[in-house]
């Protein structure tokens, strides 16, 4: 179980992030708002589901639009992630989600056996060829770049064949991400360098994220091999 003072700076940074109240993420209620200062500018729908109903962030020029969409849909199906997100079909965007949101901390998260390790600026070679054996859109949204935040890796002889980093978010999470090449997966080395991209987190002070698609089992394994524990569920809608 995560600590209460992580659950306390993971709450917090998700209200600032949403721009709504803390109480408010565990309302009974959804609840749809205007972005905040941390979403100003994103044209889409973020949901976030923590304990019952959502905060459903929009555009402030859309709140309108969203809201009455929203009244037309069931009480059911707002409260489900994965049914909000077949109902947001409707809004002509592209939807991502159901994404489960997932923090670990000194108590939780549990080290593996296998031979990750920081990389080093030598190692860019060896991350160029990955990102080659990657498709893009998988490297778009796992990969990382040495030298510009924190990663970790793994190899098998000289190949780097996973790869995990983390961006900085609100001063306090981690939020990892992570790419194996496809011949290589399946093996445990997306766990291994995720594992000690996130012990490199909670010594720098901060609280790693792990975020991935609900339908992504090999993905959610990871998480919940490294001790992640669910917190609560995105569900997007880039509007077109």
């Amino acid at each position: 179980m995560l600590s209460e003072r992580t659950i306390a700076i993971v709450t917090d940074y998700w209200a600032n992030h949403l721009g709504c109240s803390v109480a408010d993420l565990s309302g009974n209620l959804p609840l749809v708002i205007p972005h905040g200062r941390e979403l100003t500018g994103y044209r889409g729908v973020f949901a976030f589901f923590r304990e019952a109903a959502p905060v459903i962030s929009v555009p402030t020029n859309l709140r309108k639009e969203i809201s009455a969409f929203c009244v037309k849909q069931s009480a059911d199906d707002l409260m489900s992630p994965a049914r909000f997100a077949a109902c947001a079909q409707i809004l002509q965007g592209t939807v991502i989600g159901p994404a489960s949101v997932g923090y670990a901390d000194d108590v939780t998260l549990r080290q593996t056996a296998g031979k990750a390790r920081l990389l080093v600026p030598s190692d860019e070679r060896a991350a160029s060829e990955l990102e080659a054996s990657c498709p893009s859109i998988e490297w778009e949204h796992g990969g990382s770049v040495i030298g510009e935040q924190p990663t970790a890796g793994i190899f098998f002889g000289d190949r780097l064949v996973a790869l995990a980093g983390y961006e900085i978010w609100g001063n306090s999470i981690a939020h990892i991400a992570v790419v194996t090449e496809p011949e290589f997966r399946g093996r445990g080395f997306a766990r291994s360098a995720v594992s000690e991209i996130a012990r490199h987190a909670l010594e720098a002070g901060l609280i790693p994220q792990y975020r991935t698609l609900t339908s992504n089992t090999a993905s959610m394994r990871v998480a919940d091999a490294l001790g992640f524990r669910y917190y609560g569920t995105s569900v997007v809608v880039r509007l077109e």
